[in-house]
């Protein structure tokens, strides 16, 4: 993390994690990574299922934020990390 190639935001802000399975994201199998992490797929889902919010992606330094925050994380969890905002706030 002290590369340069790491950057983090010049402020800080606060987000709203929450946690969703694949399942929950409509997907029936394993999903590849580009297709967990692309944008328009996850602006759709969030237009059909949250009224007025979008899941999108985070800045890399929230990674390991929440390594800090979240003990007792299990064993064989792993998380893809996105944040939920208010359409509002766009």
């Amino acid at each position: 993390m002290k590369h340069d190639a790491f950057a983090t935001l010049s402020d800080q802000e606060q987000t709203l994690l929450i946690v969703l399975t694949p399942e929950d994201l409509g997907f029936s199998n394993r999903p590849t990574i580009a297709e967990m992490l692309n944008n328009d797929r996850l602006a759709a889902w969030s237009t059909a299922n949250l009224d007025g919010w979008q899941i999108t992606l985070n800045p890399a330094e929230v990674g390991p934020h929440l390594a800090i925050q979240y003990t007792g994380q299990p064993q064989n969890e792993f998380l893809w990390i996105g944040k939920s905002e208010s359409e509002s706030r766009q």
